[in-house]
């Protein structure tokens, strides 16, 4: 578990010192939530997750048939009927 640190300390369990503003890491949830109380660390921070699905990129498109001036945005072609 991470948490952002919110005034220096050193932790007494390991001697390491931790500035404001960088992250404390720690499995034990007593000891974070100790620190929590004295005002050293704030809440947990949430791990990032990758969204799915598709993306389009600039000139390409997710769909066939068209370009994409924006993500996700898809403009059609104009092509000629072809005569019989």
């Amino acid at each position: 578990m991470k948490y952002p640190v919110t005034r220096t300390f050193r932790d007494k369990s390991n001697y390491i010192r931790y500035d404001q503003g960088s992250v404390y890491e720690t499995e034990d949830l007593e000891r974070a939530e100790h620190l929590q109380k004295l005002e050293f660390i704030g809440p947990e921070l949430k791990e990032k997750t990758k969204t799915r699905g598709k993306t389009a990129v600039k000139g390409k498109s997710v769909e066939p048939g068209g370009d994409a001036d924006e993500p996700g945005k898809v403009k059609s072609k104009d092509t000629p009927a072809k005569e019989e």
